[in-house]
């Protein structure tokens, strides 16, 4: 038995995946209503999945997670005309190719948000304008989203383009933009706050490089952060455009680590999960069509997966069975 079957086990009947079998990518800027899928344990390209259904507009800067094999996508903004924030949403059944149905609504229109699932709940974190506020799903239901709480840390705590992950208990805010950066506008801060029940985050600790536009995956234990941008050019870690990789221990506070590099340079990619995998894809710089996988349990570089099959950056990631 794996170490993360065993604490699957521990955990006891009360967890709902976040993750699984299957990984989908759903929008993004170029490839709009789009909906990709993959299937995790096995490199490959991947194929189409069916339609989120915005209309008249196409939107980007959208946020979303997974949780008991439903997938949901909210907020972002037009990718023509007006370019409006929306506070809609709308979810997909994860084992069953097709369009996506109506959910519920954000509590306001909302752009560039940051989400975390522990399965059961979906956390949906900071915005453009640097917004302070943290609102919440329940996967399950298709009810209106609700209060949760604040984020923490800096001058005013609020932030956008930033990572999320979590465990059945805690949920991650990894990085982005806010007013008090040490690269420009970005940010190494990590914050956490309880998946259980309402209230603040609070300081976490901090990521190896200030950056926003990166990506999370997570399974039982450990947080991978990827990728990401910076106005900081640094050569050794990709430039602007980072390849860079860190983790956490998600129940231990601290600072996170190095964990390897992605093949490419990238920012604004989604990241999907398995148990063991992460898999992290799109992006902006070199390919927007590329993925990378690596095993979440083990440190070190990531390796090809395969390509999408449309190209985009900012989609938006979610997995299960």
């Amino acid at each position: 038995m794996s170490i993360q079957q065993m604490l699957l086990k521990s955990y006891g009947a009360g967890v709902v995946p976040w993750y699984g079998s299957r990984g989908l990518f759903s929008g993004g800027y170029q490839a709009g209503n789009v909906v990709q899928y993959i299937t995790i344990a096995s490199t490959g390209n991947a194929s189409n999945f069916g339609s989120l259904g915005f209309s008249p507009y196409t939107r980007y800067n959208q946020t979303g997670g997974s949780g008991g094999g439903r997938a949901i996508v909210t907020g972002g903004q037009d990718a023509g005309g007006p370019y409006t924030a929306h506070d809609t949403a709308v979810y997909l059944t994860i084992a069953n190719t097709g369009n996506a149905s109506a959910y519920g609504d954000l509590t306001a229109a909302q752009q560039s948000q940051t989400s975390m699932s522990n399965g059961t709940t979906l956390l949906i974190a900071g915005g453009g304008g640097y917004e302070t506020g943290i609102e919440y799903f329940t996967i399950a239901t298709t009810a209106d989203a609700q209060s949760w709480g604040t984020l923490c840390c800096g001058q005013s705590g609020g932030r956008s383009d930033g990572a999320g992950c979590a465990d059945p208990t805690r949920g991650i805010f990894a990085g982005g933009s806010g007013p008090d950066g040490q690269a420009g506008p970005f940010t190494n801060r990590i914050q956490y706050l309880s998946m259980e029940s309402t209230g603040n985050a609070s300081d976490f600790g901090d990521l190896t490089l200030a950056r926003g536009h990166l990506s999370g995956v997570s399974n039982l234990t450990r947080g991978v952060f990827c990728g990401g941008y910076s106005p900081t050019n640094t050569p050794a870690h990709g430039g602007h455009d980072k390849f860079t990789m860190d983790y956490i221990t998600i129940q231990s506070t601290g600072n996170a680590t190095d964990f390897g590099d992605l093949t490419q340079k990238t920012q604004s990619s989604a990241g999907t999960q398995s148990l063991v995998r992460g898999v992290i894809g799109g992006g902006y710089q070199p390919e927007t069509g590329k993925m990378d996988y690596f095993t979440i349990d083990t440190t070190g570089n990531a390796s090809d997966f395969g390509n999408f099959a449309t190209d985009t950056s900012g989609a938006v990631g979610g997995s299960g069975d």
